[in-house]
This record gives structure tokens, C-alpha cells and sequence, in this order.
């Protein structure tokens, strides 16, 4: 069991990426089914493993448990991998368990939320440059900027489709307009 284990946040993450990142992992595949988005799914369950420990730490109303237990079960969460890994004393009480201690291994903990929000936010950004269809989308915007004459040709034919339906639901509501601009 790895209840009480003193870890590091690369501990952390792989504990997280097997729990949550995997199951989102999964997920992620059966709905795409091209695997494309496999490792986009596993990091966004890490991401939102990360963010359930942080709400928890905070206090808010998280899925599952809350920041007491887990301190009290000596579950790793993020924030305290992030206290483990500052200090031996830190390292020491979280291992330890001792009731008579938990308030000051929790004001430890809780010296970490920025820094744990930071790493989640890097998190992110692996995700979104993980995520094909973003890949495409930054690619044709840097296209359409670049004035590229297919993806221009596509984006005036994108548009006359926007005009039209518009068109279609004013006339069906009855709107006229004097000018349009």
C-alpha cells in the first residue's frame, strides 16, 4: 500500500496517471477510436486527479474525500507530495501519522497550493499540445493569418454558410434589417 509513503511529485503523478489518468485514458480512446487521443485523455486525468487534490487541500465541496482525510489516511496528494519534497521534518510527520501533528503537516500542505497550481497548469499545457484537433486548428489559424489561399478560399465559404443560416432564421422570424454593415 502506498498510504504513508513520504513520495515525490513524480510519484505523485504516476500514482495519479494510473488512477485517474488511465480511466480518462480509456475514455478518450473508445470515443475517438483512432488513439489519437490517448495520451490527451491520460493528462487530462492527471490534470483533474491534480485539481481534485488542490479542492480538497482548499476546503472546497471536491468528488470524494476531502483534504482532512486524505491528510489523516495518509493519501498523496499533490500538494503533499509538493511539502514532501521541501522538507525531511515534512517528509517525517507525513510518514509518521501521528494525530498530535496533523495541523502543522496540513499548514505545511497548504503552503503549496500555488506552487501545486502551477504544475497543474503545465499539466495543461502538455494536454493541449496533445490534442490533435487543437494541433490542426493553430495550424490553419497560422495558415488563414498567413493569408494561405486555401484556408482563406474555406474560411469565405465558412462564412457565406454563418450569413445564409442567419438569413434563413431572420426571415423565419420575421426581421428586417434597413442595412447591413
Amino acid at each position: 500500500r502506498l498510504r504513508r509513503r513520504p513520495l515525490g511529485v513524480e510519484d505523485w503523478r504516476s500514482i495519479a496517471g494510473e488512477d485517474t489518468g488511465s480511466m480518462f485514458e480509456i475514455s478518450a480512446c473508445l470515443g475517438d477510436r483512432t488513439e489519437q487521443l490517448r495520451q490527451f485523455g491520460h493528462l487530462l486525468g492527471v490534470l483533474y486527479h491534480g485539481c481534485d487534490d488542490v479542492a480538497d487541500v482548499r476546503g472546497t465541496a471536491a468528488l470524494g474525500g476531502g483534504g482532512a482525510e486524505d491528510l489523516r489516511d495518509g493519501i498523496l496528494t499533490l500538494p503533499a507530495a509538493l511539502a514532501v519534497r521541501s522538507s525531511a521534518e515534512i517528509a517525517r510527520m507525513f510518514a509518521g501519522g501521528h494525530p498530535e501533528e496533523l495541523n502543522t503537516l496540513g499548514a505545511a500542505i497548504r503552503e503549496h497550493i500555488d506552487e501545486a497550481e502551477s504544475y497543474l497548469d503545465q499539466i495543461a499545457e502538455e494536454a493541449k499540445k496533445e490534442a490533435p484537433i487543437l494541433k490542426e486548428a493553430q495550424e490553419m489559424l497560422k495558415k488563414w493569418e498567413a493569408k494561405d489561399p486555401e484556408i482563406s478560399s474555406l474560411w469565405e465559404k465558412m462564412n457565406d454558410w454563418v450569413y445564409d443560416g442567419f438569413n434563413v432564421s431572420y426571415k423565419t422570424m420575421g426581421v428586417e434589417f434597413d442595412k447591413l454593415y
